[in-house]
């Protein structure tokens, strides 16, 4: 790996170091006391005579002195919470600046904080004591530029900059009405209830997740109505806009709890968290439970505040990760609805609506006017789910419309949570287009996708626009074969299934790669897909080994709706983790052989109702393309 530090520093010398607000109410963490062990002091002497050294390569750099006290100080904030700096993930440094900006005496310091962590990481990979790879320490770095980018002190241009400078000017909050303002919120107060409901432990499946008799007590300590039932269609996404009351109408049927968004999305940040613990076959309490049911009250508050940032950052970063195209809209759109209700005295005039309209109008020209509206719709309602949630409420403005504002105690630990959000996706991604598909625009391809070696045959036919990226098809093929999208899958070209040459993925998961890989986020599918007759393949599940052929057949005619579209298809798919195409073909027999021994319990597997008899050659092609909507909006031109 090159080091960064030569780039780094001509543009971090151009930023304004300046004083940046902590959150207000909180306490004096570092009133604790954490004490570095001998091997973090040895290393802090290596990085001091080091920085002595190499402090004339930055263009502007502390006075040495300081750096050594404020590197002690950030060692000694690291111990706090028995951590060690020998090793800074982004976790670590998170926890770590996150202290500092929240103590009412040092968040002054949070800005020379960060120049010191920069330098240090350099000191790290320069002298070779780096423990990670070498991705962990692109990510920590990226972390620290992203950070300095926030502490920008100039004047704000848009509504955004005001929205976000807003969050520096909010009042002082007792402790104790923080606690208070936050267990009044659903996700919140639901934790107490799941640790007594988990008790000494309770049973997972192999994968981690609930049972399926489990998901429904569970979910509705959210408020949400939801039931276990084998063999389940994969829930399709909320469509903005759609009326929660109606949803909320009549119990979700769900094949694993990972379809129930709200569930899944609460389990991971308490599992991030520590206050929950998934062992291979039970769910007991995490090393952060007793934490949660602290009389300190600074430390009950710290870990709620954990909780909640995270669980802002799984919802609203939910669309950035599912739709890559999405991103820097949904980022922008999520971060002013967010700052908008933690600070309802910027712009007090304008409606949550009205804000999303102003970000609409803002946003690059160049065709991507639908991808801004359908990233704030889904900012929208991931508002309206956090008000179900009692995580805020819906005001009236002056415009007549709505306006979602935080209750004033916990503005403070939203404004944390924001921040979670903002520094976990690293700089604002940009608006770059993928690898230039070689088709002129508005080119739309017919591609069949078909599963190898299913009998009877399983195969999709769908219309898709040239300029779609892989992340995009990949997101196709998982709705129109109904898999989960719960397991790792690539593209690439060529007979070897082993060994490809040219990987397409999903870059979050290069770590399990030793080849380079592509990422699928960045090349058009036209690249690959130029004349009638080419093929890539698709693997998704490396264990069930579900392998499908893409194949081009035409190119459309001009006019064509770019969909994308399902048009034709054949065969039920089987369903995810049935052990692959045997085993999925041995699952059908025994459902309709009443005197094999598992006959019942295949049948229960497969969630089938008393008397229904599983088809493997149905196929509805209307339903099929319904899947597609939350796609079709995405990818409009």
């Amino acid at each position: 790996m090159n080091a960064p530090k030569a780039a780094r520093t001509d543009a971090m010398s151009k930023k304004k170091r300046t004083k940046r607000s902590g959150h207000p109410g909180r306490v004096n963490h570092l009133s604790l006391v954490g004490k570095p062990s001998s091997a973090d002091t040895a290393l802090q002497l290596r990085f001091h005579a080091w920085f002595r050294k190499h402090a004339a390569e930055y263009d502007e750099h502390p006075d040495a002195e300081a750096v050594r006290a404020l590197t002690a100080l950030l060692f000694e904030t690291a111990a706090v919470r028995g951590l060690s700096l020998a090793h800074p993930t982004i976790d670590v440094l998170d926890t770590v600046l996150g202290l500092i900006a929240d103590d009412e005496e040092l968040f002054e310091l949070e800005a020379a904080a960060l120049d010191v962590l920069t330098h240090y990481l350099d000191f790290l990979h320069d002298v070779d004591v780096w423990a990670g790879s070498d991705e962990e320490f692109e990510t920590s770095m990226n972390f620290l530029v992203a950070m300095l980018d926030t502490l920008e002190d100039d004047e704000p241009e848009t509504i955004l900059d005001d929205l976000l400078d807003g969050l520096r000017d909010l009042p002082d909050v007792p402790v104790a009405d923080q606690l208070a303002a936050l267990d009044e919120m659903t996700p919140i107060a639901a934790v107490d209830k799941l640790l007594a409901w988990i008790g000494t432990s309770k049973p997972v499946t192999s994968t981690g997740a609930l049972r399926l008799g489990d998901i429904e007590p569970v979910a509705a300590l959210l408020g949400v109505r939801a039931v276990g039932k084998r063999g389940a269609p994969m829930s399709l996404p909320e469509k903005p806009g759609a009326d929660r009351r109606e949803v909320a109408a009549k119990p979700r049927e769900v094949g694993s709890m990972w379809d129930v968004s709200e569930l899944n999305r609460w389990w991971a940040a308490l599992e991030e968290t520590g206050i929950i613990e998934i062992t291979p076959t039970r769910l007991r309490r995490g090393p952060r439970a007793d934490d949660w049911e602290s009389t300190h009250q600074s430390v009950a508050l710290d870990i709620r505040i954990d909780v909640l940032g995270l669980y802002l950052t799984a919802w609203a970063g939910s669309s950035i990760e599912a739709i890559p195209k999405l991103a820097t809209h949904a980022l922008v759109q999520n971060l002013a609805q967010f700052s908008a209700a933690v600070s309802p005295q910027v712009h007090s005039e304008m409606s949550s609506n009205a804000i999303m309209e102003q970000m609409i109008a803002a946003s690059p020209s160049g065709g991507v006017l639908d991808l801004a509206r359908f990233a704030g719709e889904l900012s929208q309602s991931a508002m309206r789910h956090f008000e179900t949630m009692r995580m805020l409420s819906a005001e009236p403005s002056p415009d007549g419309s709505d306006r979602f504002v935080v209750a004033e105690a916990a503005r403070p630990a939203f404004a944390h949570g924001i921040r979670r959000f903002r520094n976990s996706f690293g700089p604002v991604p940009t608006d770059a287009p993928p690898l230039d598909s070689p088709h002129p625009p508005g080119t739309v391809l017919r591609l069949k996708i078909a599963l190898l070696e299913s009998k009877p045959a399983v195969w999709r036919r769908v219309t898709v626009p040239a300029d779609a990226t892989f992340a995009d098809l990949h997101h196709i093929i998982q709705a129109v074969f109904g898999w989960q999208n719960s397991h790792l899958h690539q593209f690439f070209e060529g007979d070897d299934w082993y060994s490809p040459e040219v990987i397409i993925t999903d870059l979050r998961f290069q770590d399990t790669y030793e080849e380079e890989i592509e990422d699928e986020a960045a090349v058009a599918i036209g690249v690959f897909f130029e004349e009638p007759g080419d093929e890539v393949n698709y693997q998704y599940d490396f264990g069930d080994d579900w392998r499908h052929v893409i194949r081009l057949e035409r190119i459309e005619p001009e006019g064509t709706d770019a969909g994308p579209h399902c048009i034709d298809g054949r065969g039920r798919a089987p369903l995810d983790d049935s052990f692959g195409v045997h085993g999925w073909a041995e699952k059908v027999r025994i459902s309709q052989d009443p005197a094999d021994p598992d006959h019942e319990d295949i049948r229960e597997w497969l969630g089938l109702a008393p008397g229904e008899v599983l088809d493997p050659k149905h196929f509805d092609v209307a339903e099929a393309d319904a899947a597609l909507t939350p796609l079709r909006r995405a990818l409009r031109r």
